[in-house]
């Protein structure tokens, strides 16, 4: 069960069920849209946020078996060039981090990833506009990956915060895919051994540990 409501002019996620997955999180708000034309009254046609939408992990398993292709080679392909994070620095910034606040390792490095992600994205044309994109139009519609699908110009402060940890977690996910990040040292990332949006619990997602208000931004 996902409800979502209209508040202060954006769409927010009001509840949840503790069962919601990803892609329930994803039927529940195209349906809304739809039904509620939200899209159609703050949607300019621009093309402007499609310009570099995030690519997940998970995307990549999808399209590249989709393609008949390895992860590496479809990202090689596709991609532009990853920015890798610098693994020693982040090891030095969580310990430092832990050492002045507290905080427990699990939620320092979950504070440390929301802030340290650089996100993989689809290659650019000339006018810097995603590979696909034709006149404003997404010509892989069908294929796009979860966040394309997801994406509103105007989301709720909840439901911000949920879409913004599920790309900085798939995006260190597509890192360990990628050879950039040893797996064992994200052992704690929701998409690690997930093959479907059906897997994956919207609620593992959530994060509000004590004080983080104040310092998500510390990193």
């Amino acid at each position: 069960m996902v409800k979502l409501i209209i508040q202060k002019g954006k769409l927010e996620l009001a509840e949840y069920s503790e069962d919601t997955t990803l892609a329930a999180l994803l039927d529940a708000t195209e349906s809304f849209v739809a039904s509620h034309k939200v899209k159609s009254v703050r949607c300019r046609m621009c093309g402007e946020c499609c310009s570099r939408e995030p690519v997940l992990g998970l995307d990549m398993i999808l399209l590249a078996a989709r393609e008949g292709v390895s992860v590496r080679e479809w990202a090689s392909a596709r991609l532009m060039e990853p920015v890798f994070p610098d693994l020693a620095a982040r090891e030095k910034l969580i310990r430092e981090f832990r050492a002045q606040t507290g905080m427990s390792e699990l939620d320092a490095t979950k504070l440390y990833e929301y802030n340290q992600s650089e996100p993989l994205s689809f290659r650019q044309d000339e006018n810097e506009r995603c590979l696909y994109q034709k006149d404003n139009l997404c010509t892989n519609y069908a294929n796009r990956p979860f966040i394309c699908k997801l994406y509103l110009c105007g989301f709720g402060e909840k439901f911000q915060a949920l879409e913004e940890m599920i790309v900085a977690q798939g995006t260190w996910h597509a890192y360990s895919l990628l050879s950039a990040v040893p797996e064992e040292l994200i052992k704690h990332n929701p998409f690690i051994g997930a093959k479907s949006y059906d897997e994956l619990l919207l609620k593992d997602f959530e994060f509000n540990p004590d004080g983080a208000e104040e310092l998500f931004f510390y990193f």
